[in-house]
């Protein structure tokens, strides 16, 4: 599993936001030393999903996205996983992101990703309930507000670190 997911890390750099236009027959450095330091941080939260030690204070968690059974027909059925690690408790949370189903329009479109409040889609998204926001802060600062991310293909692959959602307390979203 681990060298599929390095495959498609591979192959979705040229397609992320990391891609800057060059000729991939000759990556830059700058490119190289990216796409390596993702695939490390990508590595790192794989090995702690499938080698979870009790003496880590490390949280780990994963969401399986599946699309609302209330959509319309003609909307996105956007599949994938999110991966979620937190080094500590009070810690900032970080996520991996791998969707796919979003329309495939030029290479420009941008997605905002946000954790709503309830994990009830039992009435799709209007179930759910608002973002989550605990403390009340102003959007987009809010913690259920994870930013907008680039959309290449149809698909959605990137890495996010410092998120103000928590893994762990009194206001956890998970």
């Amino acid at each position: 599993m681990l060298v599929l997911l390095c495959s498609c890390l591979l192959l979705a750099a040229g397609a992320s936001d990391v891609w800057i236009g060059e000729d991939l027959a000759e990556p830059s450095f700058d490119l190289v030393e990216r796409i390596r330091d993702m695939h490390a941080k990508i590595s790192e939260i794989w090995q702690k999903l499938t080698q979870r030690r009790d003496d880590d204070d490390t949280l780990h968690a994963t969401c399986q996205v599946q699309p609302s059974a209330t959509l319309d027909a003609s909307q996105p059925r956007v599949t994938g996983l999110v991966l979620f690690r937190q080094r500590a408790p009070g810690a900032k949370l970080e996520a991996f992101f791998d969707l796919e189903g979003f329309p495939a329009e030029p290479n420009s479109s941008s997605r905002a990703i946000h954790v709503h409040q309830f994990g009830d889609l039992s009435q799709g998204c209007d179930s759910t309930g608002p973002h989550y926001n605990p403390l009340a802060v102003p959007h987009p600062r809010h913690p259920g507000d994870f930013g907008n991310f680039a959309v290449r293909d149809g698909r959605l692959w990137k890495y996010r670190a410092g998120l103000a959602a928590s893994l762990a307390g009194p206001r956890k979203a998970a």
